[in-house]
């Protein structure tokens, strides 16, 4: 950081130093807001589609019973061991 920003970065965090703890609070809310989306190296970021695995975790079929996961560890074990 050259030395007119680093003055700017100073002059900026005394500034809000002085402020009641809701209105700071208030400001990392919106610089947060600001960056979401934003990578390490300060370019958007591509958004993922996620519905198809939320959509995955409240699958409505019924969970596997316990003999028949021990049937599959059995298989499982047979095709790795013999």
């Amino acid at each position: 950081m050259n030395r007119q920003k680093t003055l700017e970065y100073n002059q900026i965090i005394d500034a809000v130093r002085s402020w009641p703890a809701a209105r700071r609070i208030s400001l990392m809310r919106d610089i947060l807001n600001m960056l979401s989306g934003v990578d390490m190296n300060g370019e958007l970021s591509q958004k993922r589609n996620t519905l198809p695995a939320a959509l995955g975790l409240i699958s409505t079929s019924p969970a596997p019973s316990d003999d028949q996961i021990k049937t599959w560890l059995n298989e499982h074990r047979l095709e790795k061991y013999g």
